[in-house]
């Protein structure tokens, strides 16, 4: 047994001689019970320590969870020291953190039940000495809460003011300091109000049982929340005072301005705390003075105002009628008369604007977005009409009593009685709107916009609806616009007229002043494309008729009667007036008659003679065609005209000098192609001469096939000078045209006119239908031999 005791001795020894801590064993040794501070000791001495060394104390467990270890030394800020959980081979490790951080000689470390033991370990101390400490085991919240306290003190001493220097404060001390006390209260009284809040949360992590056996602490926290609520409630009404003074002494002058400061001034009057009565008497009196007339400010106000919202006063009136019964210890009539009206004025006004609201909402609901509302749709109004008939105000008869006059009140009136005509009236026509709905629906289903147009039209009293179908303006014009240009593309000249006619005088728009220029723009756009479609049609087909008839050679005649030289359309009206009408026309007959009686036969006149002299034609048809077209040619082109002359049997042509041959186009007068002609020519001799009876032989040089046979019989007709017959006797001698003298026929002498009145008349007949050419000639009679 003493061998053991032995060997267990010397581990102990080796043990603690080969550590690096020492421990520390106070006596009397530590204990975990809560009992205040405790003195670590050795019996009566502090332990000594030294700079070389490090050192380690054990502290027993707590006895429950939640406990802290406040731990006071000299060791704090020179010393490195750690408390742990767990100190095994001299590791120091996750050490307790310091729930007291700061400055202090304080330390306190979270402890529980669960440890076998703690340790305080100081591990580098800076100079040799004593170490003085004092230790103490407590629950987490009563350390919490003497923390508290002790920080919340420290507050209440930085925002507690000095009472003797706020208690000489008055009235009439200089406005500097007053207002400077202010500035200081509106800081601290803040801060007594957080002061305040952090101590009544501390209060609440206090057990029940705690404060049921009124425990130590907290009886302290109580005492403490009562020391600062007496010093905010001695700042709150210093406050309220040095308001009262600042505002009265700043307001000094304007009534808008004391009237700003009526609550502020009000608060002080009626805060109970221990003011100095002489104090309050005195501000009750200068507000008094203040406030004595009031009444005839507030009646000018209404008598100012023009609009009917509610009024925007510098504070409510309520708070002034107080404010005046307070600082005069009476109530006036009249301002309380003023109370009431003021209170029903706003709230009537409040009521309409409210009603004005969901007006705006009903007249939103009105003019959709939608093109097309369903049937019934304005039922869904009624919801709307409920909440404006909910809050459309009602005013009684004498309601304002002696404010009637004033011209907001009776502006206001009359908005009210208006606005109750126009419900009355929208909910009769919204029934009227829901019916008419359903019609322009059942309408808008085949398109029919006029239809539409016509059934709004009776009924001007529908406004909105009218207003939200103003797009049917532009629909309807759309949908014309389209008719009227497929009457044009399928040439129905007569019917587009008609539609632009019809559109012109159309008047049931519903927005007239809108759609005005876009209803003009369509009618002139369209009389215009059918004035010049009509025009460039007319031109297209008589200048394709041109093209295609130019060298037409029979019935040439008809061709002038054909319908291509009329207009398409005459037209009967323009948005333009009459003139616009008969020019239009005079432009197309224009053009038309210019092709009829210039272009058309002008061409064809020079192409068909052009045609006979390359081609020596004996066509007569060509012949007869060139006099028919020069029966309709009005041009003045010279070689046209003599073309025509050359041709025109009727006209004589002039030899105007003796002994030369004048080339004669000889065309039948009648018209069988098949048989016998008639053939007629004339010649008018235009020779000078200073005779007054000139004599002429006349030569006529014939075609073989004309005078081949004259040998044996006449091969003219007849032939008359001046509408007096050729004969062969006396002294005129008719030569008989012969192949032997070339087929010349001759007549000599034949007397003459001087004045060149002489005309020649040739008729014949021939068997076939041709073209046949002459020429004749004139010459001084040659003397001849029998």
């Amino acid at each position: 047994m003493k061998k053991i005791t032995l060997i267990l001795s010397l581990i102990i020894f080796i043990i603690s001689g080969c550590s690096a801590y020492k421990e520390i064993s106070p006596n009397p040794e530590i204990k975990s019970d809560e009992n205040g501070f405790i003195k670590i000791k050795d019996e009566k001495k502090d332990f000594e320590l030294d700079k070389e060394k490090k050192y380690v104390i054990e502290f027993p467990p707590a006895k429950y969870d939640n406990f802290i270890l406040e731990f006071k030394s000299n060791l704090k800020g020179n010393s490195d020291y750690f408390f742990l959980g767990k100190f095994e081979d001299d590791k120091i490790e996750n050490p307790i953190y310091d729930e007291l951080n700061d400055n202090s000689e304080m330390s306190g470390f979270s402890i529980n039940k669960a440890k076998e033991k703690y340790f305080f370990v100081i591990d580098k101390i800076a100079n040799n000495k004593n170490l003085v400490a004092e230790y103490r085991y407590l629950p987490n919240w009563r350390f919490k809460v003497e923390e508290s306290i002790k920080n919340e003190k420290s507050q209440l001493v930085k925002n507690s003011v000095d009472r003797n220097e706020y208690n000489n404060l008055n009235y009439r001390s200089e406005i500097n300091i007053i207002n400077q006390k202010l500035n200081e209260l509106q800081l601290t009284i803040p801060n007594l109000q957080m002061i305040s809040e952090n101590l009544a949360k501390t209060e609440t992590i206090i057990p029940d049982s705690m404060i049921t056996k009124k425990d130590q602490v907290y009886r302290d926290l109580v005492l403490f929340s009562s020391d600062v609520e007496e010093e905010f409630l001695f700042q709150k009404k210093n406050l309220s005072l040095f308001q009262a003074f600042v505002q009265l002494r700043k307001t000094e002058g304007s009534t808008e301005d004391f009237l700003k400061s009526a609550s502020t001034l009000l608060s002080f009057l009626t805060n109970k705390t221990s003011i100095d009565e002489s104090v309050r008497n005195e501000i009750k009196a200068i507000i008094a003075r203040r406030i004595n007339g009031i009444e005839n400010y507030y009646l000018k106000v209404i008598q100012n105002k023009k609009d009917i919202k509610p009024f925007n006063l510098l504070t409510d009136i309520k708070v002034v009628f107080e404010l005046y019964t307070e600082a005069t210890g009476s109530k006036s009539s009249k301002l309380e008369n003023l109370v009431d009206f003021f209170d029903n004025w706003d709230r009537k006004t409040t009521s309409f604007e409210e009603f004005q609201i969901h007006e705006k909402s009903l007249n939103s609901y009105l003019f959709p977005k939608m093109k097309w509302m369903p049937n019934n749709y304005y039922s869904g109004a009624s919801r709307f009409m409920q909440k404006m008939n909910q809050t459309l105000p009602e005013i009684y008869n004498g309601e304002f009593r002696e404010f009637e006059q004033n011209s907001c009140v009776i502006n206001f009136i009359e908005k009210v009685s208006e606005a109750k005509k126009s419900s009355r009236k929208i909910e009769r026509e919204l029934k009227e709107a829901d019916i008419l709905l359903a019609q322009i629906n059942n309408l808008a289903e085949t398109n029919s916009y006029e239809m539409m147009l016509s059934v709004l039209k009776k009924h001007p009293n529908l406004d909105f609806m009218k207003q939200h179908f103003q797009f049917l303006d532009e629909e309807y014009l759309s949908q014309k616009d389209v008719q009227i240009k497929n009457y044009i593309n399928r040439k129905s000249w007569e019917k587009a007229e008609e539609n632009i006619r019809n559109l012109a005088y159309f008047n049931g728009f519903i927005n007239e002043m809108q759609i005005k220029d876009k209803h003009r723009q369509i009618l002139n756009l369209n009389e215009t494309m059918i004035y010049e479609r009509i025009k460039d049609f007319s031109r297209t087909k008589i200048d394709s008729f041109v093209i295609a008839h130019i060298n037409t050679n029979r019935d040439v005649d008809l061709l002038y009667k054909n319908e291509v030289f009329n207009p398409p359309y005459i037209f009967t009206y323009s948005v333009l007036g009459e003139q616009t009408v008969t020019k239009r026309n005079e432009n197309i007959l224009t053009y038309l008659d210019q092709m009829k009686y210039f272009t058309f036969p002008e061409k064809s006149i020079n192409l068909l003679y052009d045609s006979i002299i390359r081609t020596s034609s004996k066509n007569a048809d060509k012949a007869k065609s060139i006099i028919e077209h020069g029966k309709m040619y009005k041009g003045e082109d010279k070689r046209t005209k003599n073309i025509i002359d050359e041709f025109n049997p009727n006209i004589a042509k002039w030899i105007t000098k003796a002994k030369d041959y004048r080339k004669v186009y000889v065309v039948p007068v009648t018209e069988n192609h098949n048989g016998k002609n008639q053939y007629k020519f004339r010649i008018q001799l235009k020779i000078p001469s200073d005779a007054e009876f000139p004599v002429y032989e006349i030569n006529i040089k014939l075609p073989e096939e004309i005078a081949q046979n004259a040998s044996n019989a006449k091969w003219y007709d007849s032939m008359k000078l001046n509408n007096e017959e050729i004969l062969n006797e006396g002294r005129v001698q008719i030569f008989a045209p012969t192949s032997a003298n070339d087929y010349e026929f001759k007549v000599s002498p034949v007397q003459m006119d001087s004045e060149g009145r002489n005309i020649l008349d040739v008729t014949f007949t021939y068997p076939k239908y041709e073209l046949f050419e002459v020429s004749v000639m004139a010459q001084k009679p040659i003397m001849r031999k029998n």
